[in-house]
């Protein structure tokens, strides 16, 4: 039988694309086209590369991540209606979507959501402030740097490009990308809290029973659509996978991961607005298909208070009060830039 990865392949074959993280000597252009300080972060991956020594499997974006949330489904006890493999895949849609293919579901995010979410995860951590501690521990935070000050006005710049390049072109790829530095990490970790959220959602679909494709009756290769009380109680389900997967104990990490779910409903506050608000979107680029992002950040608030307490939110809103704070000012970025 042909393996779901290899059923994924074939639909990117019929798009013309490719999939995997492409090759280790691809990865090493990409590198030495970086800003010098950029590259410095990578030297030790571009060291390997030149010797031979990284070990550089044929894996898929998400590979990692979604091998981590099959675990905790499997942990909790609760049983897969079918295999599951999650890729990259351009269908339209904000929100990932299933496709029912043969001995399984194919979970398919969209083209450039990943990268979207990283340059907003990686402008938030630019404006991450420094501070340090007196000797009677007082806070004292630092002034930003001209530079500093310089740097975050061109992320939020590169934030602009990126949602044009999203709504328009259909991959916020080509918008370019934010320089990455020291603060790279906190960004990365929020980013994979963000995507965490969106996997563990489509997993909820499946446990929930809604993309059983006799029920759906979805055709081979079609994706799969619910219902508005279907994308709730996905919601919920995917919260508690997230939840499942944490060290209670680990405040760093809890508010990390209750963080991405707010992000990706925040984006998507974004570029909803976007697609309503700016003229001239060609039809059918990005489409909403899902509850508004405002109903759903409210419920799961709601499921995450009662849970994990309100402490756990602290980074979510204060993650989330940064993000719409620079809305309009993207927003009138990426219409005086489309006009």
């Amino acid at each position: 039988m042909t393996s779901l990865r290899e059923q994924y392949r074939a639909l990117l074959t019929q798009r013309g694309l490719r999939s995997g993280l492409g090759t280790p000597e691809e990865l090493l252009r990409r590198i030495e086209r970086m800003a010098p300080e950029e590259r410095q972060l990578f030297a030790g991956l571009a060291a390997s590369i030149r010797d031979g020594t990284l070990a550089f499997p044929d894996e898929g974006l998400f590979d990692g991540l979604s091998a981590e949330l099959l675990a905790v489904v499997e942990r909790s006890g609760l049983p897969l209606p079918t295999p599951v493999f999650v890729g990259e895949y351009p269908h339209n849609s904000f929100n990932a979507q299933a496709c029912a293919v043969s001995g399984g579901t194919l979970i398919l995010v969209n083209t450039g959501l990943a990268a979207l979410v990283h340059e907003v995860a990686k402008c938030w951590a630019l404006s991450l402030v420094p501070f340090t501690r007196d000797d009677d521990r007082r806070v004292r935070f630092e002034e930003p740097t001209a530079e500093l000050t310089r740097r975050r006005d061109e992320a939020r710049s590169t934030i602009a490009n990126a949602v044009i390049a999203y709504v328009f072109l259909g991959d916020s790829r080509l918008g370019g990308r934010i320089t990455q530095d020291t603060t790279a990490a906190m960004g990365f970790a929020l980013t994979r809290a963000t995507e965490r959220f969106v996997i563990s959602h489509e997993l909820g679909h499946l446990l929930a029973g809604h993309l059983d494709a006799s029920q759906t009756n979805a055709e081979h290769g079609e994706l799969i659509r619910k219902t508005r009380p279907q994308e709730f109680e996905a919601d919920e389900i995917g919260a508690l996978l997230v939840l499942r997967g944490l060290d209670p104990g680990d405040q760093v990490q809890v508010n990390l991961a209750l963080a991405g779910p707010f992000v990706f409903f925040a984006i998507d506050h974004l570029v909803t607005r976007v697609r309503n608000e700016v003229n001239d979107i060609p039809e059918g680029l990005i489409v909403t298909d899902h509850p508004p992002s405002d109903e759903r950040a409210a419920a799961m608030r709601r499921l995450f208070v009662e849970s994990a307490g309100i402490g756990a939110l602290q980074l979510a809103g204060a993650t989330v009060s940064w993000l719409s704070a620079q809305e309009d000012d993207i927003l009138a970025m990426v219409d005086e830039r489309v006009r």
